[in-house]
C-alpha cells in the first residue's frame, strides 16, 4: 500500500494530502522513521493544516518521542482548536511523556459569554501536579 503513495508521490510531490496518507501507511506498518519524514513534509507543504500536526504527532509517539509530540500536538491545537483527535492525542502524550497515567481528569470548558466553544483544558493529577493547555491563543 505504501508503495502506491510513493508512486503517487513522485507525479505530484507538492502533494501534502498525499504525504499525509503515506505517513499514515507507514504508521500502520510501524515504521516510525518513514512515517516522521512524510509528515513533516506534510507540514512544510500546508503549515495551516493540523492533520499535518496530527500525523507528526502520531509519528513521534510511534518512536517515543513524547515530549517532541507533545510540542508538536500543541501546534496543531493552535491551528484547529476544536479537533478532537488532536485534543486526544496530546493527552495521551502528556501522560506518557510525564512517565504515569495522570490520576483522575477532570475536564473544565471555560466559556466566554455567548460563546459555547471549549477554550481551556484542565488536568488534574492527585499527586499535587495540575497542567493546564490553552486552546485559545487569544487567552
Amino acid at each position: 500500500m505504501c508503495a502506491s503513495y510513493g508512486r503517487a508521490v513522485k507525479v505530484d510531490p507538492y502533494d501534502a494530502g498525499l504525504f499525509s496518507s503515506r505517513s499514515l501507511c507507514w504508521l500502520h506498518a510501524g515504521d516510525g522513521k518513514r512515517a516522521l519524514q512524510d509528515a513533516a513534509r506534510c507540514k512544510m507543504l500546508r503549515p495551516k493544516w493540523a492533520k499535518g500536526y496530527y500525523r507528526h504527532g502520531q509519528a513521534l509517539m510511534l518512536l517515543k518521542e513524547y515530549e517532541k509530540a507533545c510540542d508538536t500536538l500543541s501546534e496543531g491545537l493552535e491551528l484547529d482548536p476544536m479537533c478532537d483527535e488532536l485534543e486526544k492525542l496530546y493527552w495521551e502524550a502528556m501522560e506518557l511523556k510525564n512517565g504515569r497515567a495522570l490520576g483522575r481528569r477532570f475536564p473544565f470548558w471555560l466559556m466566554s459569554p455567548g460563546n459555547t466553544r471549549k477554550k481551556h483544558s484542565v488536568v488534574c493529577s492527585f499527586g499535587g501536579c495540575w497542567t493546564v493547555f490553552s486552546t485559545s491563543p487569544s487567552m
